[in-house]
């Protein structure tokens, strides 16, 4: 599969994230795991307090 690299502020990543929130589980669930996993690295979060009570990314 080819990938491609995005820039997104945290806001536009949680805006998606909230969207693929109201999609059937099994289809988005990787999907979400995948783009906080990324996201956690680059913001540099050992702890994600905020993430799986909304499904987004924590600001720091």
């Amino acid at each position: 599969m080819e990938t491609i690299k995005l820039q997104l502020s945290v806001d536009e990543i949680n805006i998606i994230l909230e969207a693929l929130g109201k999609e059937p589980f099994t289809r988005v669930y990787a999907l979400i795991g995948k783009i906080q996993e990324q996201a956690q690295r680059q913001i540099g979060q050992n702890e994600q307090p905020g993430l799986a009570a909304a499904g987004g990314i924590d600001h720091e």
